[in-house]
């Protein structure tokens, strides 16, 4: 038998709800609609080496590319891989898998389409790094 052990990526968040949920004195669902609306999608390059995924993700020239592709960039957070937030607030997510060899990337958008459209972006720019 096999057991899953809870995570901080799956419980972080769960624990997050039930605090903000005592401290406003409401109802989860009600937190909900308090929030913006906002999606997310994640995507990955398959067979990619890790080595080369974390210089990418920490040369100064992908700041750039990533500048040139989407547009202004307000804010840019190197605590787990490359985060860049968009003046649009849309968000890309650059980060070299840990634990396989893969090329990961998150994005957060206003519109399911938007964050997909994102997603498969960065795929095709990561994809082209590996050649």
């Amino acid at each position: 038998l096999t057991h899953d052990l809870p995570t901080r990526d799956a419980t972080l968040p769960l624990l997050c709800w039930l605090i903000m949920s005592k401290e406003k004195g409401l109802k989860i669902s009600e937190i909900l609609n308090l929030l913006p609306k906002r999606f997310t999608e994640s995507g990955s390059v398959k067979n990619f080496p890790t080595d080369l995924s974390q210089k990418i993700v920490e040369d100064p020239k992908t700041v750039e590319l990533i500048q040139n592709k989407f547009g202004q960039i307000k804010e840019i957070n190197t605590l787990d891989g490359l985060r860049i937030i968009l003046l649009n607030e849309e968000i890309v997510h650059l980060r070299a898998s840990k634990n396989a060899p893969e090329f990961r990337n998150y994005t957060e958008a206003d519109s399911r389409d938007r964050a997909k459209e994102l997603s498969q972006e960065l795929n095709d720019m990561i994809a082209s790094w590996n050649k």
